[in-house]
């Protein structure tokens, strides 16, 4: 099977890095420095998350992101899967953590994931994850990074973001806007959404 993602799996710093103005690493840096326990990423992609914690655990559909991943971050634990169908057991995780990644899901497919999300974390875990703001959904080419192939991409508004979440049995959701600065790009509109399992 191809790997659409392949093209990226080694460009992503210059425009996801955490050397750009993303909101991404900021939060992920906040979330390693206060859970101990078992984090899941997400569609970790290239493993700049899981190289800030100490105890990973990170799931993706590109074998070529993960190749990326384990060389940025030995320690964590790596899984080749889909975050559709998560081969997790109930509680494994103290936290979980998405940068962009969940936004590839359908919305029915999000709705469905959180709900199996929120009986894989711990009661209380934290979640951080990070969204496109806008609306709908649309199947469109990747980053300007790479264009070579289409990836489905999903928008939201605040309101519609904390219903999935309450819906799914998370409790102290809150949604901040913010920024992501990509080259070709320099002000794409994020929703970063905190909450609690």
């Amino acid at each position: 099977m191809s790997d659409p993602w392949s093209h990226l799996a080694d460009r992503t710093e210059e425009a996801y890095g955490p050397k750009t103005a993303s909101p991404c690493w900021p939060r992920a840096t906040a979330l390693a420095a206060r859970v101990d326990g078992p984090i899941l990423d997400l569609g970790c992609g290239p493993g700049y998350a899981l190289a800030l914690f100490r105890r990973g655990v990170g799931i993706d559909s590109s074998p070529a992101m993960l190749a990326a991943a384990r060389r940025r971050a030995p320690q964590a634990h790596l899984v080749l899967g889909d975050m559709r169908s998560l081969p997790f057991r109930p509680g494994a995780f103290a936290a979980a953590y998405s940068c962009l990644a969940l936004i590839h899901l359908t919305k029915a497919e999000l709705a469905s994931l959180l709900v199996e999300l929120h009986d894989l974390l711990q009661p209380g875990g934290p979640v951080t994850a990070v969204f496109f703001t806008g609306t709908g959904e649309k199947d469109t080419g990747f980053s300007p990074l790479d264009s070579r192939a289409v990836a489905h991409y999903a928008y939201y508004q605040p309101p519609e973001l904390v219903g999935l979440f309450e819906r799914a049995g998370f409790g102290s959701v809150a949604v901040e806007e913010d920024i992501l600065h990509e080259p070709t790009h320099p002000s794409i509109p994020c929703l970063c959404v905190t909450a609690r399992s």
